[in-house]
């Protein structure tokens, strides 16, 4: 997994129309999800930046005495779902925010770009909430030469096999699950490059549940074996489980091995 680059970053966003197509404004939590799947490690997601806040162990209450590379939340007046931008800098300074114009002037494109904490606080009218290395359980490995975001290196148990899955379904965006790591596909061209480059098997009309699961096995760190996911495809066709259908948490669990099982549990 590559560590944060800015240039990387804003490449992402610059050609990345958003969650919906329609710009990045009001999709903080999302943007932040995007960060941590591309540098980092993504293994929950969060509705709200006020639920990832939450989740999160929050290191101190004062930007100003933050450093960089650290997640920064606040609340907004009549916005329960409140607010999170990504610092590069000490203090807040040269943060990545979701936003229109008027509020994040330095625009990437998209409604998302580079402003400061306490210039969006004087903007909006916002509270600090707190800062904090990981956005809930995720976060993003910053450069080799500043202060690590986690003090502990999850141990990769074993190597991925090579796999590659595209993974659909009604209410979740398109995917892929590309050498055992989930790749959230921004649009159709994204897609069918995907389709081009190698042979993918598509797991096709999932319901949220299984795609879900499919995306937490992928993103728990360790990669995720073809075996791992075949069993999952397998026990489903066993039991004459239909997409439609809600599917057993541990029922799934128990067609992996332990080890899995655990995961998939916790």
């Amino acid at each position: 997994m590559a560590v944060f680059s800015e240039a990387a970053a804003k490449a992402h966003f610059a050609s990345n129309p958003g969650p919906r197509g329609a710009g990045w404004n009001q999709w903080c939590q999302w943007a932040m999800d995007d960060l941590c799947g591309l540098f980092g490690r993504d293994t929950r997601n969060y509705e709200t930046a006020t639920a990832a806040w939450q989740a999160s162990p929050i290191e101190g209450t004062d930007y100003r005495t933050a450093p960089a590379y650290v997640f920064h939340f606040l609340g907004l007046p009549g916005v329960p779902a409140g607010h999170v931008m990504y610092a590069m800098r000490p203090a807040g300074e040269r943060s990545i925010s979701t936003g229109t114009p008027a509020v994040v002037p330095e625009q990437w494109g998209h409604d998302v770009g580079i402003t400061s904490v306490a210039d969006y606080i004087a903007r909006k009218g916002a509270t600090y909430r707190g800062w904090s290395r990981n956005n809930g359980v995720n976060t993003v490995f910053p450069p080799a030469d500043s202060t690590p975001a986690t003090t502990t290196t999850p141990v990769k148990e074993e190597e991925p096999e090579d796999m590659n899955y595209i993974i659909r379904s009604k209410n979740r965006p398109h995917a892929a699950i590309l050498g055992g790591e989930f790749k959230r596909l921004a649009n159709s061209e994204e897609l069918s490059i995907v389709q081009k480059l190698t042979p993918v098997t598509i797991l096709d009309k999932l319901n949220d549940r299984e795609y879900d699961v499919l995306r937490a096995i992928a993103t728990r760190g360790a990669g995720v074996t073809k075996s791992e996911v075949q069993a999952i495809v397998d026990k489903l066709a066993d039991n004459g489980v239909t997409v439609t259908a809600e599917i057993d948490l541990d029922a799934i669990a128990d067609a992996v091995n332990d080890e899995a099982a655990v995961r998939l549990k916790g």
